[in-house]
C-alpha cells in the first residue's frame, strides 16, 4: 500500500452521517481505486454542520481530481437527496492522519 494523502473532506447537514464501510465503498467507486482510506473527525460543538468531518485519503498523484470530485459530489447527493453537502478538494501535501 502506498502512503496515502488527504484528497477530499466533506461535512453533511446536521443529523446526517455515513459509516466507515459505506464511506470507503463510496470513495472507492468515485475514484476507481480500492487502495484508499477514510477517516472521521469530531467537529467542534459550535460548528453549524454535522458532528463529524469526513476525510478521504488515497495515493498521491493517482487521480484526475476534477473528475473524481464531480463523481463524489453526484454520489453523495444521490445518497443524501436534498441535503446540504460541503465538499472540499485538498492539496496533495502529506499530512498525518487524525
Amino acid at each position: 500500500m502506498n502512503a496515502h494523502v488527504p484528497q477530499f473532506q466533506f461535512r453533511l447537514a446536521r443529523g446526517l452521517s455515513i459509516g466507515p464501510v459505506a464511506l470507503k465503498r463510496l470513495w472507492s467507486a468515485a475514484c476507481g481505486c480500492n487502495d484508499v482510506t477514510v477517516s472521521r473527525e469530531q467537529t467542534r460543538p459550535n460548528e453549524d454542520r454535522s458532528g463529524h468531518r469526513y476525510s478521504l485519503w488515497g495515493p498521491p498523484n493517482r487521480f484526475d481530481l476534477a473528475t473524481v470530485e464531480a463523481r463524489l459530489l453526484t454520489t453523495l447527493e444521490a445518497r443524501f437527496p436534498g441535503a446540504r453537502i460541503t465538499l472540499f478538494r485538498l492539496d496533495s501535501v502529506p499530512r498525518p492522519k487524525w
